[in-house]
């Protein structure tokens, strides 16, 4: 597993990124994405020591995002990691005791390539990008 970024849950694209330009120095953004599979839109920034930030909004209907925010829970959402095969390493987290909570399914940000998200034990989320 190779690390990718950490995903933050925000209520609007502009307004996640002009906080995390303010407070982190966050810049080097791409252009917005929006993925209906998901039900988010999401961009990515860096900050100066060259760690990747993705915020995740909410789109749509069902989205996994607004319940949480309106909860105030799991802000600070996940910690991506890039793998080779996705099936190998979600067995192999389960035997770590790690939950499946959401995919394996394609994710537009990712030209469609395989994520999931896990749980652990540590009451922390993983998420997992297939590389193709």
């Amino acid at each position: 597993m190779k690390f990718d970024h950490i995903g933050v849950f925000v209520s609007t694209i502009d307004s996640g990124r002009k906080y995390l330009e303010s407070i982190l120095h966050i810049a080097n953004w791409t252009d917005p994405i929006e993925d209906p599979v998901q039900k988010v839109i999401v961009q990515f920034g860096i900050d100066k020591s060259g760690i990747r930030y993705e915020i995740i909004a909410p789109c749509g209907e069902g989205n996994p995002v607004q319940p949480l925010l309106l909860q105030s829970k799991n802000i600070l959402n996940h910690v991506a990691y890039n793998v080779d095969d996705i099936d190998i390493e979600i067995k192999r987290l389960q035997v770590e005791r790690c939950i499946l909570i959401s995919g394996p399914s394609p994710a537009v940000a990712f030209n469609s390539n395989k994520i999931a998200f896990l749980y652990t034990p540590l009451r922390f989320i993983i998420e997992l990008i297939e590389n193709k």
